[in-house]
């Protein structure tokens, strides 16, 4: 299955992303991933550890994404 990504969010501690997210979830249009941060750009954690997925490829995220349209109206 092909999915296109339009859109990505990143924001930093406390700057709003958790208020954000609820503004743009009300969209019928808006999918979500099922885990709130995915850390796909984190080479390494808050604790200075290694992010073990961070060499994985694309395809390992889209597993936190539903095959299937969000319908919520």
């Amino acid at each position: 299955m092909d999915k296109i990504i339009n859109f990505i969010g990143v924001g930093a501690v406390k700057s709003g992303t958790s208020w954000l997210s609820n503004i743009l979830d009300q969209h019928p249009e808006i999918e979500f991933s099922t885990r709130k941060e995915i850390s796909y750009f984190n080479k390494y954690d808050f604790k200075g550890l290694k992010n073990i997925s961070y060499n994985f490829p694309l395809n390992f995220y889209f597993k936190f994404w539903s095959d299937k349209k969000k319908n919520k109206r």
